[in-house]
């Protein structure tokens, strides 16, 4: 690809589509922007190592060599199983307001007294 004629729909694209063919870097908390022929990632990884393969994929694979790179290595990420696709469970939230008057009934209070 001829980055240079390249519109930046057409760049973000590309990358994109590399990163996901490539597979070693896991892009849920990547994020790319391509303004004016100008390339930025950002967003976290889990480890050093999928740090430096952005790196590496950015410039032996795409032959990009200018881009500015704010990605960092967040450990807490290396904890989270990257093949879960289930909700994110920190935007859940409770309403005490929500349990129903008859979810407790004075029958479950009552014990029988032996006195």
């Amino acid at each position: 690809m001829n980055y240079e004629t390249a519109s930046d729909e057409e760049i973000l694209e590309h990358l994109e589509e590399q990163f996901e063919e490539d597979g070693r870097i896991n892009l849920n908390y990547i994020d790319f922007e391509v303004v004016d022929g100008s390339i930025a990632i950002s967003g976290r990884v889990t480890s050093e190592e999928e740090l430096q393969n952005i790196s590496e994929l950015m410039a032996d694979t795409l032959e990009i060599e200018h881009y500015k790179n704010t990605v960092w290595v967040d450990d807490s990420l290396s904890y989270e199983d990257p093949d879960d696709n289930s909700p994110d469970l920190k935007n859940i939230t409770f309403d005490d307001n929500e349990i129903e008057d008859n979810e407790y009934s004075d029958d479950d209070e009552e014990e029988e007294s032996y006195f």
